[in-house]
């Protein structure tokens, strides 16, 4: 009876310390490490070590600027090279936030300059500005939200009309 007791006491425990967020497999696969290296009490504080670990990490994600998709990158990434220690995971995913928000802040640069670039290429050329126009919403279908590339595609536009004119 005290066998049974203390097994409902464990398993009660254990849901304590997860999260609502936190899968059932992972929970489990970190219960199965706990109890390959550890025994007892020391199992149990590795566990919610371990749980703790993977809220704060998704809690750092969740308040980061980044794109769901940055976010599914920076997790598969740690997940590649830390397996299931999310200790070690929560330890290195602000130097992933901050890599991925630096390339962010590049990319927003660049557009920018990109963005201003194509408004000098509109205001330089002698292309009726009808057509010109009309290559300008297609690169904008072509490559929303990506500046360079729109730039590219009308510079390549305007140096291939200027050729077939002469």
């Amino acid at each position: 009876m005290k066998k049974i007791l203390l097994g409902l006491f464990i398993i009660g425990s254990f849901n304590s310390f997860a999260s609502d967020k936190m899968p059932e497999n992972t929970l489990d696969n970190i219960r199965k490490e706990a109890y390959t290296f550890y025994n007892g009490s020391e199992a149990q504080d590795y566990i919610r070590w371990q749980v703790s670990s993977y809220n704060k990490m998704y809690k750092k994600l969740d308040s980061s600027n980044l794109t769901k998709e940055q976010k599914d990158s920076i997790i598969e990434r740690l997940k590649g090279m830390y397996r299931s220690n999310y200790i070690k995971q929560n330890s290195v995913v602000d130097n992933e936030i901050a890599r991925y928000s630096e390339i962010n802040t590049k990319v927003e640069e660049n557009n920018k300059l990109a963005e201003k670039n194509i408004e000098i290429i509109k205001k330089n050329n002698i292309i009726p500005e009808k057509i010109l126009k009309t290559v300008i919403e297609k690169s904008k279908s072509k490559y929303p939200n990506n500046y360079e590339k729109q730039q590219s595609y009308l510079e390549g536009f305007v140096e291939n009309y200027n050729l077939l004119k002469k």
